[in-house]
């Protein structure tokens, strides 16, 4: 075998929905020199249906017997189904490494999504009031009362402490703002939004995501949303996408300070943070540290206009409204885009 996986992993514990997971997939070459073409993350279902599909890296070069560590920052879609306690890992994540000439080399393993704060409300509901939790499915059913963008939802089955009333099924689907929960007993169904920060009602037509920019509270649903940069986090990391070569933090506060007052500290305290959250990657030289990004810039729009997409509803519509906005270049540009994505899945 060419190239040899020594782990994918995660910096942080806990891979949640709605956020972006830092982590790297360790490679080894054999006994030759490699030359790797791209590497890729797939997270599906026991089935093979696809819920992300992120590309790390493209193409570089391993030397015979070392091993290199590729960064990335895998986006979690907030419908991802969750892991729950005592029940198998809904999904599955496979490392794809394709070399050279077209071998293509794939790892699997099970990729565990910790619930959000909307789940860990609303299973403290049932828990409470004596449910206990039996199995958790992915399925097809239809779901009208919520708007999705996956193919399928993650449902819940409890069973009540009361014998006779039979099994509760619950359908969940996730959003910014908290759980959307389509409740099936024998008596019927009921729609009820689970919000992330303790609120919960019944919504009348469209759920709680919908309506969330005037209903958003507090700070951990404020973190989880906020996929931009903060002033200075933003400053940074314009500077950090043009320059070529791994920077100190000397060498950014020299560049920041020419336009406005900042502390070293402050610097190397926000650059830090940047690391730790996975957009910065870092390198001892001597007592200081050399950063560079871990996505370009054009990859970090890339992600921005996914995650708008996803919460724009109507897809067709959205993307119908978007290219109408389009300058007759980036027209061009957007075919030509299309153009190579359909040679590459063709293999022509």
């Amino acid at each position: 075998m060419p190239v040899q996986l020594a782990a994918t992993t995660f910096r942080e514990a806990c891979v949640r929905p709605g956020t972006m997971a830092p982590g790297e997939v360790h490679l080894r070459a054999g006994a030759r020199p490699v030359e790797v073409d791209h590497v890729a993350l797939v997270v599906e279902t026991g089935d093979g249906l696809p819920v992300i599909r992120h590309q790390v890296a493209a193409r570089c070069t391993l030397p015979a017997g070392r091993t290199r560590s590729v960064p990335f920052l895998l986006p979690v879609p907030w419908e991802t189904p969750v892991t729950l306690p005592a029940l198998p890992a809904a999904l599955v994540m496979r490392t794809e490494v394709r070399v050279a000439g077209g071998a293509l080399s794939c790892w699997t393993t099970p990729f565990e999504t910790h619930p959000s704060l909307g789940h860990h409300r609303l299973l403290e509901v049932f828990r409470s009031g004596g449910f206990r939790l039996d199995r958790a499915e992915l399925t097809h059913d239809p779901l009208p009362e919520v708007r999705r963008s996956l193919p399928f939802v993650q449902r819940l089955t409890f069973r009540s402490p009361v014998a006779a009333e039979g099994d509760v099924l619950v359908a969940l689907v996730a959003n910014p703002v908290g759980v959307d929960a389509v409740i099936a007993t024998a008596a019927g169904r009921r729609h009820v939004a689970v919000r992330h920060d303790g609120g919960a009602r019944e919504p009348e037509r469209a759920p709680a995501y919908y309506r969330r920019s005037e209903e958003i509270r507090g700070g951990s649903v404020t973190e989880v949303l906020m996929r931009g940069f903060g002033d200075l986090e933003a400053a940074i990391m314009q500077h950090m996408w043009g320059v070529a070569e791994p920077v100190t933090v000397r060498d950014v506060h020299s560049v920041l300070t020419a336009e406005r007052q900042l502390a070293y500290t402050t610097v190397l305290t926000v650059m830090d943070k940047l690391f730790r959250k996975g957009w910065l990657q870092r390198e001892r030289d001597g007592k200081a540290h050399r950063y560079t990004v871990v996505i370009t810039r054009e990859q970090y729009g890339a992600n921005l206009m996914r995650e708008a997409l996803t919460d724009s509803g109507d897809r067709q519509v959205a993307l119908l409204d978007f290219v109408r906005q389009m300058t007759l270049e980036e027209a061009v540009a957007l075919r030509a885009a299309l153009d190579t994505f359909e040679r590459k899945i063709s293999g022509r």
